[in-house]
C-alpha cells in the first residue's frame, strides 16, 4: 500500500503538477508540493521507527501530518480532537508516545513540520519506508479508547476493496466532513482521493457542526466545492437533510456517493435524504477489520428492513462475502418500511485482518477458514473506523 500510494503521488507531481491536492479555505497544496513537502521533511522524521501522535484540530494538518509519518516508516496515531485531555492522554501511555505533530498535550512535546507552501520543488521522490502501521483507537463510548494496529496489507486490501467498489478518477473531489481521526476518512478519504489524482476538500468547520454547531459553513462547503463524494454518519445526515429542507437548497448535482455508517440509519432517513437529492450508501464495518467490510454502492443497490444480521466470510484468499437475513425491527424504532434502492450493503472484496482489541495481521493469507461478525450496527461497531465521534 506505501509503495503504491507514494509512488501515485510522485506520478501526478510529473503529469499534473499543478492539480490541487488538498485543499482547506484559502490553503491550496498541488501534488508537485505535496511532494516537495514530503521530501522537505526528510531531516526531521528520516530515523528510527517511532510512535507519533497527531494532536490538531485542523484536518488539513492532520492530513499532512499523517502522509508524512507513513512516507517516513512511521507509525501514526490520530488523538481526536473530540477526545478529552484525559483519553488523549490515556492514548498517549498505552502507545508510549513521547512526541506529537501539532499541539503538545499531556506530557508529549510538540513537534512542527515544514509546511507546503515552504519547501522547494522536487525533481523526483525517493521510495517510501516500506512496512507501514498505524495505530487507530476505538470512540470510546463505552469506556477508555481501546487500541487498534492496522499493518500495510490490511490498509492495502481495504484501499483496493473500496477503489474497486467507489471507482475513484482524477476528476472527483471529496468533501471531507468527518474528522481525519477516523480511520474510514483515512482511507476512503485522503489515500483513495489521491491515489487517483483526485482532490480532497477539507471543511474544519465540519467538528463543531457534528457537535450541534452550526450547518451553514458545511452548506457552504457543499456548494462551494461541488463533491463528488463524502462520507457522514447518521445524525450528520439528518442534520443535513433538514437544513436542505429548512433552506430549500438542493443538494449539489455533481455528488455520486454519500458514504453513511457509524450507527443505525432509518429506512425514514435514507428515504429523506435521497428525496433531497443525496446520493446515500450504507456501509458496515469495525474497527478491527480495518474500517469498511461491506458497502452498497450505486449500480448494486439493495433495499431491507430496517435492522439485519451481517455474516462476514473470510477466506484464506482473502475475499469477503456478506450473508443477509432480514429482522424485525428492534424495540422502538418502527415499523419496518420499504427503502429506496441506495441503501444497503453488498461485500467489498478485500482481506480482513481480525483480533481482538489489539491486532496486527500482516497477510491476509494468515486467516485460516472463515470469520464471522453478527451486529445489527452499522460501520463503525467496534470504534472510530466509521463511527460518529462522542464525548465522554
Amino acid at each position: 500500500m506505501t509503495a503504491r500510494i507514494f509512488q501515485a503521488l510522485a506520478r501526478h507531481a510529473v503529469k499534473t503538477p499543478h492539480s490541487a491536492a488538498l485543499r482547506s479555505a484559502e490553503r491550496c497544496i498541488d501534488y508537485a508540493a505535496l511532494v516537495a513537502f514530503l521530501a522537505a521533511n526528510g531531516d526531521m522524521l528520516a530515523g528510527t521507527q517511532r510512535v507519533i501522535g497527531i494532536n490538531t484540530a485542523d484536518p488539513l494538518d492532520a492530513a499532512l501530518a499523517d502522509l508524512a509519518l507513513v512516507y517516513y516508516g512511521h507509525v501514526p496515531v490520530h488523538l481526536p480532537p473530540f477526545f478529552s485531555v484525559a483519553q488523549k492522554a490515556h492514548i498517549i501511555t498505552a502507545t508510549g508516545m513521547d512526541i506529537v505533530v501539532g499541539d503538545a498535550v499531556a506530557g508529549a512535546k510538540a513537534m512542527q513540520l515544514c509546511r507546503p507552501e515552504d519547501s522547494r520543488s522536487l525533481a523526483a521522490l525517493a521510495p517510501p519506508v516500506a512496512n507501514a502501521r498505524r495505530i487507530i483507537f476505538t470512540s470510546g463510548s463505552s469506556g477508555q479508547p481501546r487500541g487498534v494496529v492496522i499493518g500495510e496489507r490490511q490498509m492495502a486490501a481495504a484501499l483496493d476493496g473500496l477503489e474497486k467498489a467507489i471507482r475513484p478518477d482524477v476528476s472527483d473531489i471529496h468533501l471531507s466532513l468527518l474528522p481525519m481521526a477516523q480511520l474510514l476518512e483515512q482511507i476512503a478519504g485522503l489515500y483513495l482521493p489521491l491515489l487517483a489524482g483526485a482532490q480532497v476538500r477539507f471543511c474544519p468547520e465540519a467538528l463543531p457542526a457534528l457537535f450541534g454547531g452550526p450547518m451553514a459553513p458545511v452548506l457552504a462547503a457543499l456548494h462551494d466545492a461541488q463533491p463528488t463524494s463524502t462520507i457522514l454518519v447518521p445524525a450528520f445526515l439528518a442534520r443535513l437533510v433538514s437544513d436542505l429542507r429548512a433552506t430549500g437548497r438542493r443538494a449539489p448535482d455533481s455528488l455520486r456517493l454519500i458514504a453513511v455508517g457509524g450507527a443505525a440509519t432509518s429506512p425514514a432517513l435514507l428515504a429523506d435524504a435521497i428525496s433531497e437529492g443525496l446520493p446515500v450508501y450504507e456501509g458496515y464495518g469495525l474497527s478491527e477489520c480495518c474500517s469498511v467490510v461491506s458497502l452498497n454502492r450505486p449500480g448494486t443497490a439493495r433495499s431491507v428492513g430496517v435492522s439485519e444480521t451481517v455474516s462476514v466470510s473470510a477466506s484464506v484468499a482473502g475475499v469477503i462475502s456478506t450473508e443477509r437475513s432480514e429482522r424485525t425491527p428492534r424495540t422502538g424504532a418502527g415499523p419496518a418500511s420499504p427503502v429506496p434502492a441506495a441503501a444497503r450493503p453488498l461485500a467489498i472484496e478485500r482481506a480482513v485482518a481480525f483480533g481482538g482489541i489489539s491486532t496486527e495481521t500482516d497477510s491476509p493469507t494468515d486467516l485460516a477458514g472463515v470469520v464471522t461478525f453478527r451486529s445489527a450496527r452499522r460501520c463503525g461497531s467496534g470504534g472510530t473506523g466509521f463511527r460518529g465521534p462522542t464525548r465522554s
